[in-house]
């Protein structure tokens, strides 16, 4: 369709909005107010263009930026989003003996890193970004690692969860995380919506994962580290 299609702004939007412009309230006025609910800013960035008709051939036109929301972490899951501002930082998991598992939720716009996600992990580094291609291998971490490990209870929402018993002896790092998908021809593009060069940029959601050891492994490091200050106690005491 053509770029001026007009468009119904709500399908940008997330949730069930019936958001439209408003008027001010003094009959003279012309001015219009469009205001979008914090909590329905879309996971990518989208611009469109409004402007004001004096007559058939004089016009006025502003291209508005609508700019994605954040990615964020609350508890133990991760909602990424994709638009150039949403990832200025790595989201952060920590999964231990009482807290098990995470969930990764990339939703219908994104898609999970690393690819082969339940059969690699990418190596976490500072300020690498999650990869399609990955080579971390789980069982360098969990001896006993298998796939189903990893379920989707959701299209695109992926959950991680250790069993019991099978945390390492030592503190171990992973990292997984979601993109923006890729696709020759968006669906946005079939509804009217327009696509600018600005949508195609995007950033990526990384999520870098923190495994704490197990609680055995903490537990005999401590009795270790208690028997050898004993030890030095007694030393020193014969000593003097």
């Amino acid at each position: 369709k053509s770029a001026n299609t007009p468009f119904d702004v709500n399908t940008l939007l997330i949730g069930s909005p019936t958001i439209s412009w408003q008027s001010c309230e003094d009959s003279e006025c012309t001015t219009k107010r469009l205001t979008i609910p914090r909590e329905n800013f879309p996971f990518v960035d989208h611009k469109f263009v409004v402007g004001c008709l004096k007559n058939d051939t004089t016009t006025m036109k502003v291209a508005v930026t609508l700019q994605a929301r954040a990615s964020s972490t609350q508890k133990q899951t991760v909602k990424c989003a994709y638009g150039t501002q949403s990832n200025a930082k790595h989201q952060t998991i920590t999964l231990s003996p009482g807290k098990n598992s995470f969930t990764l939720v990339c939703g219908s716009e994104g898609e999970v890193l690393p690819t082969k996600y339940n059969e690699a992990y990418c190596v976490s580094e500072n300020g690498k970004e999650a990869a399609a291609h990955c080579t971390g291998a789980y069982t360098d971490i969990f001896p006993n690692y298998k796939q189903t490990w990893w379920s989707t209870a959701n299209i695109n929402e992926f959950t991680f969860q250790v069993p019991d018993g099978e945390f390492p002896s030592e503190e171990q790092k992973i990292t997984v995380g979601c993109q923006k998908k890729t696709q020759a021809a968006p669906p946005a593009q079939s509804q009217g919506k327009r696509i600018t060069p600005e949508e195609a940029n995007s950033t990526v959601c990384t999520v870098d994962v923190t495994i704490s050891p197990s609680t055995a492994s903490s537990a005999a490091f401590g009795g270790v580290s208690a028997f050898l200050l004993l030890l030095v106690g007694i030393v020193s005491a014969i000593v003097l």
